[in-house]
């Protein structure tokens, strides 16, 4: 797609949003903050949200470890081995959310709406994510613009440039620079990857992500904290779990908002469209960046 052709589409999207943003703050005289809503009485705890987050990192440092070294056994391109990582973390969240259902559904006999899948309020509910999402926008962009500006100053720079820091991010897998995914959209140049890599960020994680974070996490912290505690060591779980100090800030601030959503809502409809929604709309800016290149 030309630059020209996705200004035109972004322009559409945001006019489109806009409208949509006016006409309910007009329907609804401009009411933002939401009732809140019971907790859904649960009988899963931390441990079993251990487990699950064992279970996770297992199965994605196996599958990291084991393309690492084709890679560099020179069995694999580096391409190669980044798309079926790629490949291989959408496999290991679709596993992490049947193993989940495995827990909720037959281990502790639970209904699908304990773990916000439900319907209720469907149509009220996206637009609740939409709305949510555009009046949160700003506050994204700055805390995004802030870690820029931290992250290219010198004393940043300098910091992450000490072989003792550059060690133990390594060790701990805390990363500073741009994530594989993004690198990957920005040189790819096959249509049929780039569709694979854009569903899998637009589709498949807002969906697993948000069933592991708001509908299994919250919900097990909700039993010992009250709101306020429960949405930020949520919002800080979902921004620490990317291992990106870049983003750390940024996913934070969106994690609020998605915690926000689900503990006001009840269901994972609202936190699933702001995660599709700010996930595609990263991605379209990174295809036209990288189309404008």
């Amino acid at each position: 797609m030309t630059p020209p052709e996705t200004d035109i589409l972004l322009r559409g999207v945001y006019a489109f949003v806009a409208l949509w943003l006016i006409a309910r703050l007009i329907l609804y005289r401009g009411r933002v903050v939401l009732d809140p809503v019971e907790p859904y009485p649960v009988g899963w705890d931390m441990t079993d949200v251990l487990l699950v987050t064992v279970l996770y990192l297992i199965l994605t440092q196996t599958c990291n470890l084991a393309l690492g070294t084709l890679v560099a056994q020179g069995k694999l391109t580096k391409l190669m081995g980044m798309k079926l990582a790629i490949a291989c973390q959408a496999s290991v969240n679709m596993a992490t959310v049947f193993y989940i259902f495995q827990v909720v559904f037959n281990t502790r006999q639970h209904s699908a709406e304990a773990l916000g899948l439900s319907r209720r309020h469907f149509l009220l509910n996206c637009g609740r994510g939409v709305s949510g999402y555009v009046m949160y926008v700003p506050i994204i962009m700055m805390s995004a613009a802030l870690m820029v500006h931290i992250f290219t100053s010198p004393w940043m720079k300098e910091l992450l440039a000490n072989e003792l820091v550059r060690k133990v991010t390594q060790a701990a897998g805390i990363k500073a620079e741009p994530q594989a995914p993004v690198v990957m959209l920005s040189e790819s140049r096959s249509l049929p990857f780039i569709v694979m890599l854009s569903f899998f960020a637009a589709v498949v994680a807002p969906i697993a992500e948000e069933v592991f974070f708001r509908g299994f996490l919250q919900q097990a912290i909700r039993r010992h904290c009250g709101e306020s505690a429960t949405i930020v060591l949520t919002a800080l779980a979902f921004a620490g779990v990317h291992m990106n100090l870049r983003y750390f800030l940024p996913l934070f601030v969106l994690g609020i908002l998605l915690s926000y959503l689900y503990s006001r809502t009840g269901t994972l409809v609202a936190p699933i469209v702001v995660h599709a929604i700010h996930n595609g709309t990263m991605v379209a800016l990174i295809l036209r960046k990288s189309a404008a290149g």
